[in-house]
């Protein structure tokens, strides 16, 4: 009630979160415990000053700084006589503002998994909270000038900046906990480090008079400390980069088996649309077949024999070609003879033939053991470079597959080149194979090579591997192995 008069003119609005004062309890208390066990060369107040940025968000901060500031009143208060008011609170206040600026600067580099950064706060963190510490002394404590000087700089800058390297290790892990089991393996040699640089500087600590009072030095130990220093950084940075170079490969290998699995999800769903657009034109097909030949029978009855025979001739030919597009389109015969025998009497045989271009295809081995999606995509390829080879080249063709099975692995080389064996394909045409074919190259763990006259193409797949449509098809072995090539 007594302060209803500054809300009301000065519109002053507080709104304290009980989290936040048992949050700047918590670290006042904590930042005490520290600085009663460490020294001047081995500061770890200033690791748990950045460990404390680290783990709680920015709207909290200030509870950090109110805490650290708290400690700093209880603690200097009797020492204003002595060093007087302006220090005690100058330098009391500006500590943690100045660090949380620097981790406040780095935290768009905190989401990256290269964590080299942190050696970045570290450094800038131990620099300035020194240059605050002796310049405020010395501005703001004339009688101290004689306190100031490089020597002690340099042993409060490598306090800070090793307490900083035996927390804050630590904390960073803590925030990548949530990480999959397997993106963790890449943080083992910078977890590893982390802890060799925290039980040396223990080791090291325990052997010093741990006073948290200035001037609490030990000059044989400090020689240690700094090669220590050095060996840490060096460790640490190289165990950042390592896991930021192990997690950028694990990002591409999954990008790159995501991109696998949509290409071949794109290609199973596009020959699933040709086969029901097959479908749908045979039906149509036949649905013109029955209406003709009614139309057929009405003429014969009524007398019309040669309107008949004439429109049963042009219906035979016209639904021959309709029934050859929609074969063009999905080759229904190889979900139950298998890929040789649609290449061998499908619509796509007669198709090449015309050309009188492409020679009878050599074709080895028992396609059948292949998964239906695979021999799709085997009999797509084939037929899209025989029409890159007949458009861009001249000349006779020759077309070549067999099946292969190494491992766990099954799958099947389509070979197609020029019959004259001293051409060679033009980069134009080697383009265009690649174009055409790599999709399902990629899609299907294979490969694409094109040298001197030929075309050279891998498809494989996880050996028992079945698609889930047609998996059961009826008479999906009934071609027996071959090793002759026939049209």
């Amino acid at each position: 009630m007594a302060f209803d008069w500054l809300r009301r003119d000065i519109h002053l609005h507080v709104r304290l979160h009980p989290g936040g004062v048992l949050l700047a309890v918590s670290y006042a208390v904590a930042f005490w415990a520290a600085r009663n066990v460490s020294v001047d060369q081995l500061y770890l107040p200033a690791g748990l000053r950045v460990a404390a940025l680290l783990l709680c968000p920015p709207r909290y901060w200030v509870y950090l700084i109110a805490g650290e500031y708290a400690f700093f009143a209880l603690a200097r208060y009797p020492l204003i006589p002595q060093y007087g008011l302006a220090w005690a609170v100058v330098a009391s206040a500006s500590l943690m503002p100045a660090v949380a600026g620097i981790v406040h600067t780095h935290r768009r580099w905190m989401a990256s998994s290269n964590d080299t950064w942190l050696l970045s706060v570290a450094l800038l963190a131990a620099i300035v909270v020194t240059a605050l510490n002796q310049g405020l002394a010395y501005l703001l404590m004339p009688t101290q000038h004689v306190a100031v000087s490089w020597e002690g700089a340099a042993r409060y800058a490598v306090g800070d900046y090793l307490g900083i390297l035996l927390i804050a290790p630590l904390v960073v892990m803590w925030r990548r906990r949530r990480m999959a089991a397997e993106s963790m393996r890449g943080w083992t040699l910078a977890a590893v480090v982390s802890l060799v640089v925290i039980g040396v500087n223990l080791m090291v600590l325990l052997r010093m008079d741990s006073t948290g009072l200035p001037g609490s030095h030990d000059p044989a130990a400090f020689t240690a400390q700094q090669i220590l220093a050095a060996t840490g950084t060096v460790l640490l940075l190289l165990g950042a980069t390592t896991s930021h170079y192990y997690h950028r490969f694990r990002q591409n290998e999954w990008l790159g088996r995501r991109a696998i699995a949509m290409t071949r999800t794109t290609l199973v769903a596009g020959e699933q649309d040709r086969r029901e657009r097959a479908w749908y034109l045979r039906n149509v097909g036949d649905d013109i077949d029955r209406s003709l030949q009614k139309i057929a029978n009405t003429l014969a009855a009524k007398g019309q024999d040669g309107l008949a025979l004439e429109l049963q001739r042009l219906h035979a030919a016209q639904s021959g070609a309709l029934r050859v597009q929609a074969n063009l389109v999905y080759p229904v015969e190889i979900e139950s003879a298998g890929l040789y025998v649609a290449l061998r009497a499908g619509a796509i045989a007669d198709a090449w033939a015309q050309t009188d271009r492409v020679l009878p295809a050599h074709l080895m081995g028992d396609p059948c053991d292949l998964s239906l999606d695979l021999q799709l995509a085997a009999f797509r390829s084939m037929a899209d470079v025989v029409a890159v080879l007949l458009t861009a080249e001249k000349g006779s063709l020759r077309l070549r597959a067999r099946t292969i099975q190494r491992g766990g692995q099954q799958g099947i080389v389509v070979i197609a080149g020029l019959l004259d064996p001293h051409r060679t394909l033009a980069p134009g045409t080697v383009e265009l194979a690649r174009q055409a074919l790599g999709a399902r190259a990629l899609a299907y763990q294979g490969n694409v090579q094109c040298r001197g006259n030929r075309i050279r193409l891998v498809l494989r797949e996880t050996r028992g591997c079945q698609a889930e449509r047609h998996a059961s098809a009826p008479g999906t072995r009934a071609l027996p192995r071959s090793n002759v090539s026939f049209f």
